[in-house]
């Protein structure tokens, strides 16, 4: 991931509204979560993945590659639970936010929240089984790969929630200088991956360009998916 896409894309999300109820949102979000459902009973079911929230202090795992020998040798993984401190910064609206609704799902107790699905089940179908870092290129790359498993109506709010946010905490306001300049590695202002503010959590529609399909509704109040070019 460069600072050319990175940078525009960051911007794009730094001004998109949380609008869950808006037609095209709300109708890719809860695409979306149905198909997050599917690919967690996939995992758990079919793969035979244990998959459990780490509810210890810290990272669950040291790098991706620590990750992705859990997942694919042991077939167990652990995700992050969402929390205050670890969904979003600042004071974010989440009225009405699809990815704190309730799942019918429990592990060991917990309960699992639409965000703790689709957490877990990105980090293993974006991440560990692709074998992909937690780094801006890394993070590019599994967008990449899980949005092959998604279909054409999802992929926006896929999108959002991984290609959207991902590029906002790498090359978002906090990275750059007063100027707007990206700070270079090391350098004063520069923030290593680790102190970087989480994304605000919003649902919204980034531009096509971002996404690669355009949700439009036809005379008879159908939503059609158009693909449109993407940035690379």
């Amino acid at each position: 991931m460069t600072s050319a896409k990175g940078l525009p894309i960051a911007d794009a999300f730094h001004e998109l509204q949380h609008q869950p109820d808006e037609t095209f949102t709300r109708t890719s979000y809860k695409q979306l979560c149905g198909e997050m459902y599917l690919q967690y009973a996939f995992a758990t079911e079919h793969l035979g993945i244990k998959i459990e929230p780490y509810l210890e202090s810290g990272d669950p795992y040291e790098n991706s590659r620590a990750m992705r020998t859990d997942a694919v040798t042991n077939k167990h993984l652990y995700f992050l639970p969402t929390t205050d401190q670890a969904f979003g910064s600042g004071t974010p609206d989440m009225t009405g936010n699809w990815m704190t609704r309730e799942t019918d799902i429990e592990v060991a107790g917990y309960p699992l929240l639409i965000n703790d699905v689709f957490r877990a089940v990105h980090d293993l179908f974006g991440h560990a089984i692709p074998n992909t870092t937690f780094g801006p290129s890394g993070e590019e790359r599994a967008w990449h790969c899980h949005s092959r498993m998604c279909t054409a109506l999802a992929l926006p709010a896929l999108t959002t929630e991984t290609r959207g946010q991902n590029c906002w905490v790498n090359f978002g306001p906090h990275m750059r200088s007063g100027a707007g300049k990206l700070h270079d590695d090391g350098n004063p202002g520069w923030l290593p991956p680790s102190q970087r503010p989480f994304a605000v959590q919003k649902n919204g529609l980034l531009p096509s360009w971002i996404s690669g399909i355009a949700l439009i509704q036809d005379a008879h109040g159908l939503i059609q998916c158009r693909e449109e070019q993407r940035l690379h």
